[in-house]
């Protein structure tokens, strides 16, 4: 065992047994950042990260179609509960939600935060969903069916994760972390008026806090907050719902902005779920 000199939070990274590589090392991570932004949250992008983020590639970016390469469609059962919590709470009101053809208790999706590989299709509050598409930050092509960037950040700078999920399987991915700013990615070929939940691997290793937006709205449709920092078991599969009543559009182009998450918010697997 040994204490993590990078981040500086006491995060001890387990050196046995071997960790399961998600992602491909040999690709750079293809994050996009520009300098314009229809809400600004932060004053200026650190100028080192522009030895990995070229101006043409961000041209390069636009919205696309679902990923090929979705989760492990095997079933798995859901790890054991975790000490931990994590939470990612509506700012819908009461009669925005009736609108759901069910209602979707968020909370219950907690079950899967430790589990990994998460399942394409799985059953949760007597409910079946499916896994309609999965964007990888360190894959281009992911990169650009998503037009995923991030704007005004006020700091960003490659992540790397290694650790344990609370379910016991061991992972090391590649990522990004920024503090302010605001993500922005667009998730195709959704079903009009069904609800979403968006489950973004992330790292128990701090604060987490963020407000999300569909388009340039200032409506705000959810709210993450987590607090938690697990020195073991440092990997978490994090589910923020989407109202069915702002899913309007087949392609729904989300805002998520950074408002004082430390060390940072971090993106490296993102899942989409709808009802089955």
């Amino acid at each position: 065992m040994r204490f993590c000199e990078r981040c500086g939070t006491g995060l001890v990274h387990p050196t046995a047994p071997p960790a399961v590589d998600t992602m491909d090392t040999e690709r750079d991570i293809p994050a996009v950042v520009s300098a314009a932004s229809p809400r600004p949250v932060a004053r200026s992008i650190v100028d080192d990260v522009q030895e990995f983020l070229p101006t043409s590639e961000m041209d390069a970016i636009q919205p696309g179609g679902a990923t090929s390469d979705a989760p492990d469609p095997a079933e798995a059962a859901p790890a054991a509960g975790h000490p931990h919590a994590m939470v990612a709470l509506r700012l819908s009101s009461e009669e925005r939600s009736a609108v759901a053809p069910k209602s979707v208790d968020v909370q219950a999706w907690e079950q899967w935060q430790g589990t990994h590989p998460i399942p394409s299709r799985l059953r949760v509050a007597d409910q079946d969903w499916r896994c309609l598409a999965r964007l990888d930050v360190a894959d281009k092509e992911s990169v650009r069916r998503f037009g995923f960037r991030i704007e005004e950040a006020d700091n960003l700078s490659k992540e790397q994760g290694e650790g344990r999920y609370p379910g016991g399987a061991m992972v090391a991915g590649r990522g990004l972390r920024h503090r302010g700013g605001v993500a922005i990615l667009t998730v195709p070929d959704l079903r009009v008026g069904a609800p979403v939940v968006m489950v973004r691997q992330s790292l128990a290793i701090g604060v987490e806090l963020a407000e999300v937006s569909v388009g340039t709205g200032d409506d705000l449709i959810a709210e993450i907050r987590v607090h938690e920092a697990d020195h073991v078991c440092v990997w978490r599969n994090r589910p923020t719902l989407i109202d069915a009543s702002d899913v309007t559009q087949a392609n729904l182009e989300l805002r998520i902005y950074d408002t004082g998450s430390n060390p940072g918010l971090t993106w490296f697997n993102v899942w989409f779920y709808q009802p089955s």
